[in-house]
C-alpha cells in the first residue's frame, strides 16, 4: 500500500512538471518519520510506519486553504485515514497568515480487539510565516470535537505540527519537522479501551504548481 501512495505521488509531480511558480496555490506533499537516523526518540522495528501524503489548494479567492491527506496517525496501531481539512483565513500579513480549522477524518482501525470504520470532526489553528522568498515555517494543532467510539472527554484525536519548508528549485522543495499524535477509541460494549501516541522527527518533499 505505501508502495503504491509513493508511486502516486511521483505520478502526480510528473503530470504537473511543467507549471512553475514559486509557493504556487497547488501542492502534492510526501513526509514519514526519520527520528530513527537521529536517535532522538525510542526506536521501532520500522520508523516510516508514520506517513503521510496529501494534496493542498490555497485560493486567494475564498481566503481559505482545503487540505487531503491520507496518512497512518499512530505508529504502534494498524489503523488508516484520511482527513479533508477546510482552513478560513483570519488574519493575514505580509509575512504571516492565520488560518481556523475545520476537518473531517474518516478512520480504519484493525488492532487489538477494533476492527470498524471510525470517523470524527476537528477544530483547530494554524499559522504559517514566510523566512525569505523560499522558505516558511508552519504549526498546526488540531483536536477532534466527537469521540472515537465513545464520549468526547473519554476517546478522541488530536495532532500538533511544526515544520520548515524550503524550496530547492522553482517547484521541488523539502520539509523537515516535528509531529505528536494522541488517539484514544473507546468501545464499551466490546470491552475496547485502545490508546497510543506518537511523536518524531519528519522529513518530507512537496512539488509547488
Amino acid at each position: 500500500m505505501k508502495k503504491s501512495i509513493i508511486q502516486i505521488f511521483f505520478i502526480g509531480l510528473f503530470i504537473f512538471s511543467t507549471r512553475t511558480n514559486v509557493f504556487a496555490s497547488d501542492s502534492f506533499y510526501l513526509n514519514g518519520n526519520i527520528h530513527h537516523f537521529f536517535y532522538l526518540s525510542e526506536l521501532s522495528h520500522d520508523d516510516f510506519n508514520w506517513y503521510s501524503v496529501g494534496f493542498e489548494h490555497i485560493s486567494e479567492t475564498n481566503r481559505n486553504k482545503l487540505d487531503i491527506e491520507y496518512f497512518n496517525p499512530i505508529k504502534d496501531i494498524t489503523a488508516k485515514g484520511i482527513m479533508v481539512k477546510n482552513g478560513i483565513i483570519l488574519e493575514e500579513d505580509g509575512l504571516s497568515t492565520w488560518y481556523g480549522n475545520f476537518s473531517v477524518m474518516g478512520l480504519r482501525v484493525d488492532s487489538a480487539g477494533v476492527d470498524d470504520d471510525l470517523g470524527t470532526a476537528l477544530l483547530g489553528i494554524e499559522t504559517r510565516y514566510m523566512v525569505d522568498e523560499r522558505s516558511y515555517v508552519e504549526g498546526s494543532i488540531d483536536f477532534s470535537i466527537f469521540g472515537l467510539g465513545g464520549g468526547i472527554f473519554d476517546s478522541g484525536y488530536g495532532v500538533a505540527k511544526i515544520r520548515l519548508n524550503s524550496l530547492c528549485t522553482p517547484n521541488m522543495g523539502f520539509s523537515l519537522g516535528y509531529n505528536w499524535t494522541k488517539m484514544k477509541i473507546k468501545d464499551s460494549d466490546k470491552d475496547v479501551n485502545l490508546k497510543g501516541s506518537d511523536n518524531g522527527l519528519n522529513f518530507g518533499v512537496f512539488y509547488s504548481f
